[in-house]
C-alpha cells in the first residue's frame, strides 16, 4: 500500500460494520481484548464511493458475500464519519476506492446506518464522545442488546489523538466540526467534561500509539493487565495473521493476547498532526 494524498479532515468517510458489531456498538458493550465502542478501524470508503442502492446490491458492490462468515441478505451497517486527517489512511490501491482506516477513538458526531432490504436508509444511533458514547436514535430499533450508558475509561495504556492546551497535556477526539478538536481529561484526573477547541488554539496535536514488534510483525499495545497484554495488528496480511493465530475482531483487523513476559521492548511513537 501507498501513502495517501487527497482527503480533507471534513471529507465523509464510511466503514462497513458487521451486524454483530453494530449493535455492541448501539449498546456501548465492551469485550475485554477484542471491542470498544469507542473505537473503529478497518476498510473503509469515501461516502461519495459508496452507491446509493439497496442492501443486496451494497453487499454485493462492497464484496461482502465473498467474505467468509459475513451473514447473508439482510441490512447493510455502515459508520459514517469525517476523515479528521489524511495521515490516518493509506489507500489500498491504485485501482480501488478503499482505504485502510488506523485504530482511532470514534470522532464526535459518528452515526451508525442501516441500508435497508427493500432500500433507503434510516439512521440508527449517533457517538457523542468516549464518555457518553453511543445513542440510539428514536424509534430506530436495532437488536436485543439494550442500551448502557458507557462504563468509564479505566487508566491503562495511553494512545490515540494527545494534545497540548495551555501549557496541560489531554487526550482528543475530533469534534463534529472540522478544525476542532474536543479535549478529554484523562482517565486518572477529575473527569470533567470536555473542552472543544480549534486545533489551532493547541502547542501540540498528534497520533500516539505505544508500537512493539512480537514474533517479527508489527503490533500496537492497547492494554497491559495482570499476566496478560492485548496488541494490535499494524499489518493487514491475512496470511501473516493466520500464521501467528491472531483473532479477527473485524474485518481484516486482527489483535492477540499474550503472557505478559512476552512482552518486548515497548516504543512510544508520535505522529503531529496538523491540517
Amino acid at each position: 500500500m501507498r501513502a495517501l494524498a487527497g482527503l480533507r479532515p471534513d471529507t465523509a468517510m464510511q466503514v462497513v460494520v458487521h451486524p454483530g458489531l453494530a449493535e455492541l456498538y448501539l449498546g456501548n458493550v465492551r469485550i475485554p481484548g477484542r471491542f470498544e465502542p469507542h473505537r473503529v478501524s478497518g476498510w473503509c470508503r469515501r461516502a461519495m464511493d459508496v452507491p446509493q442502492t439497496d442492501a443486496v446490491d451494497l453487499a454485493g458492490h462492497l464484496g461482502l458475500p465473498a467474505i467468509e462468515g459475513w451473514p447473508r441478505g439482510g441490512p447493510v451497517y455502515l459508520m459514517r464519519l469525517r476523515a479528521g486527517h489524511p495521515w490516518l489512511y493509506t489507500l489500498g490501491s491504485t485501482h480501488s476506492p478503499e482505504y485502510l482506516l488506523k485504530l482511532i477513538e470514534i470522532p464526535q458526531g459518528a452515526e451508525l446506518l442501516r441500508v435497508e432490504t427493500a432500500g433507503g436508509v434510516t439512521r440508527i444511533g449517533r457517538y457523542g464522545d468516549r464518555r457518553t458514547g453511543w445513542t440510539p436514535c428514536h424509534g430506530a430499533g436495532y437488536g436485543p442488546t439494550a442500551w448502557q450508558q458507557p462504563a468509564a475509561l479505566a487508566r491503562g495504556v495511553r494512545r490515540g489523538l494527545v494534545a497540548t492546551h495551555r501549557g496541560r497535556d489531554f487526550d482528543a477526539d475530533f469534534a463534529a466540526e472540522p478544525g476542532a478538536v474536543l479535549l478529554q481529561s484523562r482517565p486518572d484526573e477529575n473527569g470533567a467534561p470536555p473542552l472543544e477547541v480549534l486545533e489551532l488554539q493547541l502547542e501540540s496535536f498528534g497520533y500516539l500509539r505505544q508500537r512493539v514488534a512480537w514474533q517479527g510483525a508489527a503490533f500496537e499495545v492497547l492494554e497491559v493487565t495482570g499476566q496478560t497484554a492485548v496488541l494490535h495488528y499494524l499489518g493487514s496480511d491475512r496470511a501473516v495473521a493466520s500464521e501467528l493465530g491472531l483473532m479477527e475482531v473485524s474485518y481484516r483487523v486482527w489483535r492477540v493476547v499474550i503472557p505478559r513476559g512476552e512482552l518486548g521492548s515497548v516504543e512510544a511513537e508520535f505522529t503531529p498532526l496538523r491540517t
